[in-house]
């Protein structure tokens, strides 16, 4: 038996595509459910579409974008399948939270060491 609760994000990601893979729809569906519960909330829905480019490559059928993000200008997913173009939106999410949270340490840092320095000045 798999134990999905205990799994990282990667191997979510993983036993989904491989149950998906082996048409395996209660597994697959458990496994996306887990993801999208932790790593996947957020205020809008994710929309996808089935792209098909006139291109030999198939690794960008399908396409993924938050519902607020219809004009272009936001994040898109790219993928094989509909679950690898969300997961790939996903994981674009989870990199630019990252960044963010980087900009904001460091200027709540920068501001930290300006009061220091204004503090040093007066005395």
């Amino acid at each position: 038996m798999i134990q999905l609760s205990t799994m990282t994000a990667q191997q979510l990601r993983d036993a989904h595509l491989a149950a998906v893979a082996a048409a395996d729809n209660a597994l697959a569906d458990a496994a996306w459910e887990i993801f999208i519960s932790r790593y996947g909330e957020r205020r809008d829905p994710i929309v996808t579409w089935h792209a098909f480019p006139p291109i030999p490559v198939r690794d960008f059928d399908w396409g993924a974008h938050r519902d607020s993000d219809e004009g272009g200008e936001g994040r898109m997913g790219w993928g094989r399948t509909e679950a690898e173009a969300i997961y790939a939106l996903l994981d674009l999410e989870r990199e630019a939270q990252a960044d963010e949270d980087v900009a904001a340490d460091a200027a709540a840092e920068h501001e930290r060491v300006l009061a220091a320095y204004r503090l040093d000045q007066r005395l």
